[in-house]
């Protein structure tokens, strides 16, 4: 088998906005059910909580320590964003203009949000959307004072990391051609082990910053980038090796090695995350949904759903076909409701808090937690779909659009200048 037959691309232009890559790239398809796999955990993690699950029982844990969505978010934004970058600078593919690049991560990310954050800050009465502070919160950057934290879209801390991460991408991906050029490193092979040793001791760096957070007085900190960029740097390497391996090139048996080894990669992720709900469920300092003893176990918990994030991407990006992950990533239902994961993502904290103040948690009290979950998820899913429908989609259909000027227009520009 060809290695890029185990590359799982597929063709872009037939791709819905939403989930498109740039033009003269591939698509990565089956990407589009872990999305709905990730908002899912979140979801579930949330209801557990309000439905007094206590994550000092490690049965209990497994469910709420499922915001591992998270991670799993995060990975995924790594490999797609990143990968352009390099099979750009690598392969010759197309490259992007950083202008280009904004319009379509604006187009992808603030209109849907804003319009979340309006309707859910009148009808469900989020706290300080409306306030001297709502500049924060249509700014993302409610995660950088206490004050604001806890306010708005709870779960939008996210998305002030993403935002974060989307500025300081191209300047990460301009900074290693820079390194790579000087260190002599252009070869691909080089290149490749040049950006693996960097992610690496980013990564390192990010774990060490959180450590000293969790030791010490907690601070903001744990919901910016500076202490989540090794959860980003997993779905970078990926990227990287999925460059790699392009064409046969040097990471195509590692590409081989990923797609022989998809099921193993799952079964892992899963063994993994029951072991961090099994060993730390007794402490007072909470990381992710679960209480941990002490900082070390913050950490490791920590360590550990990226881990199991991105051993649940792999198989995604490196398939073999036929295997058990690939048939379950090709399901049209996850397909579909990976499509409008963004909207399930926004909506469903407030849904569920308008849910339990009408009752919902009485409403089977044989089963509280099921319902709770099945009912805030379908409001979730309706609610995302007229978002995405209605909303998003004709929005997105300008992603493409081409914000630099052409040649001769700079050059008149330039003369004009002068």
């Amino acid at each position: 088998m060809a290695p890029d037959a185990l590359i799982a691309t597929g063709p872009a232009p037939s791709a819905p906005p939403a989930v498109a890559p740039p033009p003269g790239h591939p698509r990565f398809p089956l990407i589009d059910s872990l999305r709905a796999i990730a908002a899912l955990c979140v979801v579930v993690a949330h209801t557990a909580v309000f439905a007094g699950f206590s994550t000092h029982a490690w049965t209990t844990a497994l469910w709420t320590g499922l915001t591992v969505g998270v991670p799993i978010f995060f990975v995924i934004s790594g490999f797609l964003l990143y990968r352009p970058f390099l099979a750009t600078q690598l392969l010759g593919a197309p490259g992007t203009a950083v202008r280009t690049y904004a319009w379509r991560r604006t187009l992808r990310i603030v209109p849907a949000y804003w319009l979340a954050l309006t309707l859910l800050g009148w009808w469900a009465h989020l706290q300080g959307v409306f306030t001297h502070d709502w500049w924060r919160y249509y700014l993302f950057l409610q995660v950088y004072s206490h004050r604001t934290l806890y306010g708005g879209i709870l779960p939008a801390w996210t998305l002030c990391v993403e935002v974060t991460f989307y500025a300081l991408l191209p300047v990460f991906a301009a900074v290693m051609v820079r390194l790579a050029a000087r260190t002599g490193r252009a070869g691909r092979r080089e290149r490749i082990r040049l950006e693996l040793a960097v992610l690496g001791a980013l990564a390192v760096a990010s774990l060490v910053l959180r450590t000293i957070d969790l030791a010490g007085p907690r601070t903001v900190l744990d919901n910016t980038l500076l202490e989540n960029f090794d959860w980003f740097a997993l779905g970078m390497g990926l990227a990287a090796v999925s460059v790699a391996a392009h064409d046969g090139g040097p990471g195509a048996a590692v590409a081989r090695r990923l797609a022989r080894w998809g099921p193993a990669c799952w079964a892992a992720a899963v063994a993994l995350y029951v072991l961090v709900a099994r060993l730390f469920p007794f402490a007072a300092v909470k990381v992710h949904g679960i209480f941990f003893q002490t900082a070390w176990g913050g950490l490791a918990v920590h360590v550990a759903f990226g881990l199991s994030a991105a051993l649940l991407v792999a198989p995604a990006v490196f398939v073999r076909p036929g295997s058990a992950p690939a048939r379950v990533l090709r399901w049209r239902v996850l397909a579909w409701l990976g499509l409008v994961s963004y909207g399930i993502y926004l909506w469903h904290d407030p849904l569920l808090g308008k849910l339990l103040q009408h009752g919902a948690y009485s409403w089977w009290r044989g089963h509280p937690f099921l319902v709770l979950t099945a009912a805030t998820f379908l409001a979730a899913v309706v609610a995302a779909a007229l978002s995405y429908y209605a909303f998003e989609r004709p929005i997105l259909s300008f992603k493409n659009i081409s914000l630099s000027r052409p040649a001769g227009r700079a050059a008149r520009a330039r003369r004009a200048v002068r």
